[in-house]
């Protein structure tokens, strides 16, 4: 890789891995493996006196912090991630800002753009692709789910993801996000997957979370009762291009020289959270 870097006309100023997981030689839960990753993006930004963001996820077991061993947090610098809320808005999140003060969170929603007439069919229709533009900000959510067990908010969570991708779907084809329904075959399978509960509870789970008014039962579907919150978000399509966001990720920027403190490599540090 570094080969190719050298071959390149100009050095590049701004670096991408995509994702994480890919990038990495070795247990994403291992210190030794996270620590070498961290010090080939250390090697890459020192050489090329660049910026190097990395894409990554989220742990399951806790939201909003990345997957993996601490070492990673701890060498962040700048640490942004993505919330998917009610009526297809997503959230751009600074979760964490090393030496200085987090910036405001950003809202972006789906918006149908008609695209240039190079790219109409064959027929001469013009084709129409999905843009993120900015929005509100949605109300902050309630959080009637106090007081659930571990394995009920981590079932709840994963609803919700999987609410907002089939309201982002209804958006993109030009319907009401209000009608997104998943059938509980889908949140049970999901629920086992990603949560590993037994298939043999999920009913008694759901009646739990349904009974703090969080969910409505149709049949063979669930719905989330605060689902409208967000639906209401406005566009405005002026300045789209100009506050454009782009994927979740977590971005590592040092000043030349600077190396990993050993606190950090071996732990991470307690950053106060957005």
């Amino acid at each position: 890789m570094q080969a190719e870097i050298d071959a390149m006309p100009e050095p590049p100023g701004f670096l991408i891995v995509d994702t994480l997981q890919r990038g990495l030689s070795g247990d994403e839960n291992s210190a030794e493996a996270m620590n070498g990753f961290v010090a080939a993006l250390d090697t890459l930004r020192q050489r090329y006196h660049c910026t190097c963001l990395v894409i990554h996820h989220p742990s399951k077991a806790t939201p909003g912090e990345p997957r993996g061993h601490s070492a990673l947090k701890g060498a962040i610098d700048t640490m942004a991630t993505l919330e998917a809320r009610e009526g297809g808005v997503i959230v751009l999140i600074n979760s964490k800002q090393r030496g200085g003060d987090t910036a405001r969170p950003l809202a972006f929603g789906f918006r149908t753009v008609e695209l240039p007439p190079a790219w109409s069919d064959e027929d001469g229709n013009p084709s129409e692709s999905a843009v993120l533009a900015p929005c509100d900000l949605p109300n902050a959510p309630a959080r009637p789910e106090k007081g659930l067990g571990d394995k009920q908010r981590l079932a709840l969570s994963i609803l919700k993801r999987i609410v907002a991708e089939h309201e982002r779907n209804l958006l993109q084809a030009g319907r009401d996000a209000k009608a997104a329904k998943v059938e509980l075959s889908t949140w049970r399978a999901a629920t086992k997957e990603e949560a590993g509960v037994d298939t043999r509870n999920f009913s008694k789970l759901v009646r739990r979370i349904e009974d703090r008014g969080l969910i409505a039962i149709d049949g063979a579907f669930v719905s989330l009762i605060l689902a409208s919150s967000a639906s209401s978000a406005s566009f405005d399509a002026g300045d789209a291009g100009s506050r454009f966001a782009s994927s979740a990720s977590h971005a590592f920027r040092r000043d030349a020289g600077d190396a990993i403190p050993d606190a950090e490599a071996d732990a991470g540090e307690n950053y106060e959270e957005f």
